[in-house]
């Protein structure tokens, strides 16, 4: 992926989901908006319903060094102790 897209209600008011259901449409735009945006999503859950609401799967394909690296970031970072590897399904 070259450039992230994020649905449009995302960009325009309050970020929230039309109260109708519908999801938009998608609109390209830069890396600094897409990871802003995710960040800010995350946070929201986490001060919403606390940071264990967030879960993270990991891929079975990936290096022991690469699952380790990514369930360091899961707990340090988003703050979850929902660290799960496709293996396990």
């Amino acid at each position: 992926m070259t450039k992230p897209k994020v649905r449009k209600y995302l960009l325009e008011g309050d970020g929230k989901r039309p109260v109708n259901g519908q999801r938009g449409e998608w609109i390209e735009v830069d890396w600094d908006t897409a990871l802003n945006i995710a960040a800010k999503k995350f946070n929201e859950i986490k001060q919403e319903s606390g940071s264990d609401a967030i879960g993270v799967l990991a891929s079975a394909k990936c290096t022991n060094e690469e699952n380790y690296l990514f369930q360091k970031f899961a707990r340090q970072v988003v703050g979850t102790h929902s660290v799960d590897h496709c293996a396990r399904l």
